[in-house]
């Protein structure tokens, strides 16, 4: 299908398949492009063509079918040719197929999560004796929904007696610090499991390299938790820094990429934010989630 307009949006042209599709009534010549009227698609993408660039593309719904569009100005710019094409087929297989692979990734999440907690809590229950660690490893259990009051300084001194064994055997270095010793109620295990998918992600990208150092510090401002986790690694290619957190990417060759995609819902879900706020040198990941004391 096609048609022609000028730059006052009004048709000068059309082949009887668009007067069909659009189910246009009146003469042509009397048809004006307007963003009130069904046409009002076409009027978005006519002033595209005129106010930014000589070739403009877009998708449009039209009832139950999907149309490709594309637009050219001719005649020193004062008119503008628009051609379009019958996708919605293809558009229907594009979307199963998204809708298929958002469902294996959500899945992989659901997997990721229900093979880190009993891990964790089957490795610490064996091996750490003190009472506090064995008060978050109730916390973390599957079979417990309630919110605990504990503090940051606790969750923090909880995961260096996880990585303890596993740092000190490869050399490596992992520090933490706090101002705050409040007890709070917020979802510990999100922020466990967030806290240890960022430290796995370096330890992981550090490889068998020496003096390798994670520094997770964190400050309360304002109300407002602040959490760094920072390291002295290679940093983020710069091709994936603004897709970090999308599922499927992922640095090292043969995974699945979910991690950090997992860490971001996670951190959503208890109210807060995560960005990556240093990509090279050091890299530097920033947790931030409002203060609830009880």
């Amino acid at each position: 299908t096609l048609c022609w307009v000028n730059k006052d949006k009004r048709i000068i042209g059309a082949n009887p398949k668009f007067v069909d599709i659009f189910k246009i009534q009146k003469p042509i010549k009397e048809v004006v492009l307007e963003k009130n009227n069904k046409l009002h698609e076409l009027h978005r993408l006519t002033e595209t063509i005129f106010n930014e660039s000589s070739k403009v593309s877009s998708s449009i719904e039209v009832g139950e079918s999907t149309y490709f569009f594309a637009g050219q100005k001719y005649n020193n710019d004062q008119e503008a040719v628009i051609i379009g094409m019958d996708i919605t087929e293809q558009h229907m297989w594009q979307n199963l197929v998204e809708k298929e692979r958002k469902i294996a990734i959500e899945e992989a999440k659901l997997a990721e999560l229900g093979r880190m907690l009993p891990v964790f809590t089957t490795y610490m229950d064996a091996y750490i004796q003190n009472d506090h660690s064995k008060k978050i490893i109730h916390y973390l259990s599957p079979d417990d929904t309630n919110n605990p009051c504990v503090g940051i300084d606790e969750i923090f001194q909880f995961i260096d007696e996880l990585y303890n064994p596993y740092i000190r055997r490869k050399n490596f270095s992992l520090h933490f610090s706090t101002n705050q010793t409040e007890k709070e109620d917020f979802p510990v295990k999100s922020l466990f499991i967030s806290l240890c998918i960022l430290i796995q992600n370096s330890l992981e990208a550090a490889g068998t390299g020496q003096n390798h150092k994670i520094n997770i510090s964190h400050e309360l401002k304002d109300r407002v938790h602040f959490i760094d986790i920072e390291d002295n690694g290679e940093g983020i290619p710069i091709e994936i820094e603004d897709v970090i957190f999308e599922p499927q990417i992922s640095t090292k060759n043969g995974r699945l990429g979910i991690g950090l995609s997992l860490a971001q819902d996670l951190i959503l879900d208890m109210g807060g934010t995560i960005s990556l706020t240093s990509p090279r040198g050091p890299t530097r990941f920033t947790i931030k989630f409002k203060e609830s004391i009880k």
